[in-house]
């Protein structure tokens, strides 16, 4: 099992003057093998955007068990964590939010290169290419700013960057929520496409239950999060189990 969630918490503190713990995710619980896709779907404000950044250990969860290629990763160190970020690797809702507004295209997807790799220049311009021929981007492009493309080129290279360092897990963060219909079909095409060629697994995560049933094996519904002093919310369920494609 390549990701196995367990009991996942996470609470804020909330108010001004009246201070409250708010629950944002509670007892949520999921699994994801080798290459598969597992959607997590739910209403706005569900959590669930919380609970991927807990999976990803960008921020420290409250309570549960997160375990990673059989290691137990829930308070794993700054150092470790470092190194974890070649093998996670995440795609926000928002292309043009997720991206430097002063980055060209081809210095966005190789940062990821400068920071976790030794690859010489001459490497890591070829590693770029590759990338861009993958998710169907035009090298032309390469010299582009962000505001001189399209909501979905924009997004293919967000997709492009997040699989620089060949990540084992991409969490999809309603990657398509922000595009329009047309193009919103060519990304998930992509990524399947992607998934298909790589063996990268998927936590697909969006509020678009026929968008998550098209694009995963399995799919896990988060309800509502509870509010107030020591409230929690409803433990996810699978709602869904289809043989993969």
């Amino acid at each position: 099992m390549l990701l196995e969630v367990t009991g996942l918490r996470k609470e804020f503190t909330a108010g001004l003057l009246n201070r409250r713990k708010v629950t944002a995710v509670g007892a949520l619980d999921l699994k994801i093998g080798e290459g598969e896709t597992v959607g997590l779907v739910g209403p706005s404000g569900c959590g669930k955007s919380t609970a991927a950044r807990c999976v990803l250990r960008l921020i420290e969860p409250d309570g549960g068990r997160i375990m990673f290629k059989g290691e137990d990763i829930t308070h794993a160190p700054t150092r470790r964590l470092k190194a974890l970020g070649k093998e996670m690797a995440l795609i926000a809702q928002s292309p043009e939010g997720s991206l430097d507004p002063l980055y060209r295209v081809e210095r966005s997807i190789a940062e990821p290169l400068v920071l976790h790799s030794d690859m010489k220049p001459g490497q890591r311009r070829q590693k770029v290419e590759e990338l861009m021929s993958l998710v169907g981007l035009d090298l032309s492009l390469s010299g582009r700013y962000p505001h001189q493309l399209s909501g979905g080129q924009m997004q293919r290279v967000a997709i492009a960057r997040a699989l620089a360092l060949n990540p084992s897990l991409i969490v999809a963060d309603e990657p398509t929520s922000m595009l329009d219909v047309l193009v919103q079909a060519q990304i998930l095409r992509l990524l399947k496409r992607v998934q298909a060629e790589t063996g990268v697994s998927y936590l697909f995560i969006s509020h678009d239950h026929k968008v998550v049933e098209w694009m995963s094996e399995r799919v896990v519904l988060m309800e509502a999060s509870g509010v107030g002093s020591g409230a929690r919310s409803p433990a996810p369920a699978i709602i869904s189990e289809k043989a993969s494609s």
